[in-house]
């Protein structure tokens, strides 16, 4: 006898909280934290509204679909370039936003759902993110896929995660002989170096005593990063600061900073959520590219992080780099799902979306492209320092910041 499935869906605060704890049972993910959630819809989401799907089976609950609704500015991106294609309303399932048990049968049930509200009007736009492409969700999206109007599945994207080693010789084990001779000689070249003699100092920042020096540090950092230029990364303001003493409160919050004679040169910062430390943000000082800080700096982190003893792995988050394939020792794929309204507009709009997204499949397997990804990350980095006040390229001496643990 085949299963019974009804939705139910929440878009007031009060059905939401109702949902409380079977969120909090099944939250798996700081995105998608039940707090979290809360602080991004108040802070920095202010024109969203909660949309939070309860699913059931015979009755029985057994997972939700955690999303928001807000009006967003489309566009199609090519390289670091948005081509803007107008307003519309959105319903966006977030990162991390499918909870608890999920199977074929009730998954197709829910997206079905999902797009049915089309016929109502409710929404330009579905955006599902960065769905796990190994899930029974994403099969039943597949499934769906040209029923009830164009839809776009980018390039799925490579996410990395690393196995915490119990040792740190294992780590180093782990890691190619000319990788690790690249991270001692770098480690060796900055010891040695005349300017800063010397004065490297790693710092931890885990409680809530020390969040507005290392918000205050991480800032100074992120903006002469490439992301700053994009718009994009670690700012010292009220949404940022705030979810670092959220994760703080629950002894979650994990931030770390390399100073170089006592100025803030690189800064790491996640949270250890469910026995994973989830890195959520980075950055080192352009200026100081000749020294690897970012590496050394994740290995320091790595290192820490053994010494905890019950963190079992490291997320690197979304996107592919280098670096992240070095470290990591698993992978999966994450894709960006778009179903969209059967109008001629939105038609329009998957066809630009779907040439952008051949563009950047061949230009990933080009070295043209890389040396285009490599040209618009060197520009938005020139252009981050050029909004900042001059400084030397070496790090000048400063007083020694209280050290803590």
């Amino acid at each position: 006898m085949s299963e019974k499935f009804t939705f139910e869906t929440a878009t007031q605060w009060d059905g939401v909280q109702q949902r409380r704890p079977l969120w909090e049972k099944w939250q798996n993910h700081p995105n998608t934290d039940f707090e979290h959630y809360q602080l991004v819809l108040s802070t920095r989401a202010v024109n969203a509204a909660p949309y939070v799907v309860l699913a059931q089976a015979d009755g029985a609950p057994v997972g939700l679909l955690v999303g928001r609704t807000e009006p967003q500015e489309m566009s199609v991106k090519v390289g670091y370039a948005n081509i803007k294609l107008g307003r519309a309303r959105v319903l966006r399932i977030m990162t991390g936003g499918v909870l608890g048990g999920w199977w074929d049968e009730l998954a197709a049930a829910a997206v079905e759902h999902l797009i049915a509200s089309f016929q109502q009007g409710a929404f330009d736009a579905i955006i599902f993110s960065n769905v796990r492409t190994s899930t029974a969700f994403y099969r039943a999206l597949q499934a769906q896929a040209g029923r009830s109007g164009p839809s776009v599945f980018l390039a799925p994207e490579p996410h990395w995660i690393m196995q915490i080693p119990p040792k740190n010789e294992e780590l180093w084990l782990r890691l190619s002989s000319r990788h690790r001779s690249q991270l001692r000689k770098a480690r060796k070249k900055l010891d040695e170096d005349e300017d800063i003699a010397g004065d490297v100092d790693f710092r931890h920042f885990h409680d809530g005593q020390n969040l507005e020096q290392f918000c205050q540090d991480a800032e100074s950092i992120a903006s002469k990063t490439y992301q700053h230029g994009l718009g994009i990364g670690f700012k010292n303001d009220g949404f940022y600061s705030k979810r670092c003493r959220l994760f703080a409160s629950k002894g979650q919050f994990r931030g770390y900073v390399l100073y170089l004679n006592g100025a803030p040169r690189a800064f790491w910062m996640g949270c250890v959520y469910d026995n994973i430390f989830h890195s959520q943000d980075v950055g080192y000082d352009p200026q100081m590219k000749e020294f690897q800080l970012g590496s050394l700096l994740l290995v320091h982190v790595i290192e820490e992080l053994i010494k905890e003893k019950n963190c079992m792995g490291l997320d690197f988050g979304l996107g592919d780099a280098e670096y992240k394939q070095r470290f990591s020792d698993q992978s999966w794929y994450d894709c960006d799902v778009t179903f969209y309204a059967p109008t001629l507009k939105n038609r329009a709009v998957v066809l630009l979306q779907r040439v952008a997204d051949q563009i950047r499949k061949e230009a990933q397997k080009s070295v043209i492209g890389a040396r285009i990804k490599r040209f618009w990350r060197d520009r938005a980095a020139k252009q981050a320092v050029s909004e900042k006040p001059a400084t030397s390229e070496k790090p000048e001496k400063t007083n020694q910041p209280e050290k803590k643990n």
